[in-house]
């Protein structure tokens, strides 16, 4: 797993430009007259969704000043995300394959919405999954301040085991916290 300052960040856009690269450099590598078919780009989305997603528990954890733990059903959480995101990703590397003039640009956006949907879908799951090991009853959503009509919405605290889960689109950068009792 890739730990170190990404960790240390606790902020989705720090794995979110890590994994993006990682995955360009596979698009890359798939273009290369010498390679080889592999599976290396697995390993770089397990790793991106782990840490997404400890990152999450962290930030929870450090909005209540506790230390989180990974555990085994946490392990089963990510096989999730990741073989979504795998299962898409295959699909685009089929196309490349088959691509007669692959433009690496073209391949790129397609990827990278997909990268950020897995960064975040997983720094969220992480962070309720820890507030529901804490037993926490409610989970508030917060929105950004450019957020689409849509989100906002949305925004507000629901109880733990009703609170929609982020992101709802491309682009969406809406966040679970710990939201304490309700006022």
């Amino acid at each position: 797993m890739v730990y170190g300052k990404l960790l240390k960040a606790l902020e989705p856009r720090a794995y979110e430009e890590w994994f993006a690269k990682q995955l360009r450099g596979v698009l890359e590598r798939r273009l290369a007259p010498t390679y080889e078919r592999g599976y290396e780009y697995e390993n770089y989305i397990e790793s991106a969704v782990f840490d997404a997603f400890y990152g999450g528990k962290l930030k929870a954890g450090s909005e209540m000043g506790l230390d989180p733990t990974i555990k085994r059903k946490d392990l089963i959480l990510i096989d999730g995300i990741s073989d979504d995101f795998l299962e898409d990703m295959e699909e685009i590397l089929r196309d490349l394959h088959v691509d007669p003039a692959p433009d690496i640009a073209r391949y790129e956006k397609r990827i990278r919405p997909l990268a950020e949907m897995a960064v975040w879908t997983s720094y969220n799951e992480g962070k309720l999954e820890f507030l529901k090991e804490r037993q926490e009853r409610f989970v508030h959503l917060r929105v950004m301040p450019d957020a689409c009509e849509n989100c906002v919405d949305l925004e507000g605290t629901y109880p733990i085991e009703n609170v929609p889960h982020p992101p709802f689109h491309i682009n969406c950068r809406c966040e679970l916290e710990y939201a304490g009792s309700p006022a």
